[in-house]
């Protein structure tokens, strides 16, 4: 299951006046899938919004383990949310 699906936003807590209004969560994941640290990496200005963004992220793990042939140690994943 993908963040979209944990994605709690309503148009009650989003900024319907900014129709651009977006956030960017940054994670990174471990080769075994685990989350090893998150953060909002850029707010929308509109908190709820941002909290909303980063639960999704949140609620959608764990998350499958990194491919054998991945070279790293874990990924680093930037994902937008607009509404």
């Amino acid at each position: 299951q993908g963040a979209s699906e944990y994605w709690p936003m309503s148009p009650l807590t989003a900024n319907l006046n900014d129709p651009n209004i977006k956030a960017v969560v940054f994670f990174e994941i471990g080769r075994a899938g685990g989350l090893i640290r998150m953060r909002v990496e850029k707010g929308s200005g509109n908190r709820p919004f941002d909290i909303s963004a980063y639960q999704a992220v949140l609620l959608s793990k764990p998350f499958s383990p990194l491919p054998d042939n991945f070279p790293g140690i874990k990924l680093g994943i930037h994902l937008t949310f607009s509404y």
